[in-house]
């Protein structure tokens, strides 16, 4: 049995600062599954269940996280 396709867009941008005494700090916006595409699971594989060939799942959706890093 075969399950939906897979498709995932993930994008992170940066922008490093420069500091004195070779330090920096890096800022971090980060996105996984960008464009929001919905992502079914497999479905139930097990013959004689009821939820054979049933898709009962879904990834997340468009996760952001941001992000400081400090160098020194």
């Amino acid at each position: 049995m075969r399950g939906p396709g897979f498709s995932r867009v993930d994008v992170s941008l940066f922008k490093n600062f420069a500091m004195p005494r070779q330090q920096q700090i890096q800022l971090r916006i980060e996105a996984f599954n960008a464009l929001n595409q919905v992502r079914f699971g497999q479905p139930g594989g097990t013959i004689g269940t009821p939820t054979f060939g049933a898709i009962t799942s879904a990834e997340d959706g468009r996760i952001v996280q941001l992000g400081i890093k400090y160098s020194f």
